[in-house]
């Protein structure tokens, strides 16, 4: 595993290939796979930000929510900062990915977790860097509507006042 300490005395040639390769290594992970890639995940705050880091984000996520495990696509999702979000690497369509993930883990704090997501969405979609949609906010609708939280009734109706 690469880390900042071995990174620093790479060329960016060097380390791009090594994140290439990780790249590769997370298309073909499974369940059994997860102890490294969590090893690598908790590496990517100390990668310098270029568009390999940006698609291994991605790959992370991607491989997250293969093996149905909301709570860590979540939280790398709220690790990204916003320039490592304008590559374009992180759409709408990974955040929904996401946001269903949420739903169907059935956890009970799967749509306060959603909330706090389609809020960093929203943040995106003003900053002119996603464009968040109807799909949004019935896919966090229908996490309330999951939920047995007494406020879900009340939570719907902002949502749909919100829209």
């Amino acid at each position: 595993e690469p880390s900042e300490k071995t990174t620093k005395h790479l060329s960016s040639f060097e380390q791009q290939v090594i994140q290439e390769r990780q790249l590769e290594f997370l298309k073909t992970a499974t369940v059994d796979d997860k102890p490294e890639v969590l090893g690598m995940a908790a590496q990517l705050p100390t990668l310098a930000q270029s568009e390999v880091t940006g698609s291994l984000y991605r790959g992370c996520i991607d491989y997250f929510c293969k093996i149905q495990d909301a709570k860590n696509a979540t939280l790398l999702l709220s690790q990204i900062d916003t320039d490592l979000e304008k590559s374009g690497v992180f759409t709408e369509e990974l955040f929904l990915d996401v946001l269903r993930l949420l739903i169907e883990s059935q956890e009970r704090d799967a749509p306060f977790r959603a909330q706090e997501l389609v809020s960093r969405m929203e943040e995106l979609d003003n900053a002119g860097i996603l464009n968040v949609t109807t799909r949004t906010y019935n896919l966090l609708c229908e996490s309330w509507v999951r939920s047995t939280d007494p406020s879900a009734a009340d939570k719907v109706a902002d949502i749909l006042f919100h829209m």
